[in-house]
């Protein structure tokens, strides 16, 4: 069986009662849920996504016609782009040491499309409660990216909670 919640659940990480089956509802379904509403989604992804991969999504759900991920998502049935794609989490509450790499190679990508600056990327922080960012080194070799792309790099702090043993207060604590 194929657990619905997480690949592998881990106490105090993922609470069992979150769990719902969606099959068939993904990240593009959100993304058009999202911009049918007029909201903005926050697309989470994982440390080990190939930036190739990341910046082939952009292109698929930002692309216009005449690029051929614009084309692919025109032929899969929806001819406008992803009004809600806005902001991507590269990873989730783990330690991401290609954080770098997978913006660098999402925001060219943006670029080649004439949408420079669009994206957020969030830096998945481990933990629930956390406020942690990039590391000097690696926040060093965002700003060296030319152009660059620091100004589009955002801490994702999570708020916590107490019931499975995390200290909550992180982003309200924070703010």
């Amino acid at each position: 069986a194929v657990d619905p919640c997480w690949p592998s659940w881990r106490r105090g990480h993922w609470h069992p009662s979150w769990c719902a089956v969606l099959a068939g509802f993904g990240t593009f379904e959100v993304l058009a849920l999202a911009g049918g509403k007029g909201l903005e989604a926050v697309i989470t992804t994982s440390a080990a996504t190939p930036p190739a991969s990341l910046a082939a999504l952009v292109e698929y759900a930002l692309g216009n016609a005449s690029s051929s991920g614009g084309a692919m998502r025109a032929r899969d049935g929806r001819a406008r782009p992803y009004a809600a794609f806005r902001s991507v989490e590269l990873g989730n509450e783990e330690d991401n040491p290609s954080f770098v790499a997978q913006a660098a190679a999402m925001e060219e990508r943006a670029r080649a499309l004439g949408l420079a600056g669009r994206l957020a990327y969030l830096y998945p922080s481990p933990g629930p409660s956390t406020d942690g960012f990039l590391s000097g080194s690696a926040l060093a070799a965002a700003k060296a990216l030319v152009p660059r792309i620091d100004s589009q790099l955002v801490a994702s702090v999570h708020v916590g909670h107490h019931y499975d043993g995390y200290a909550a207060g992180g982003a309200v604590r924070i703010a």
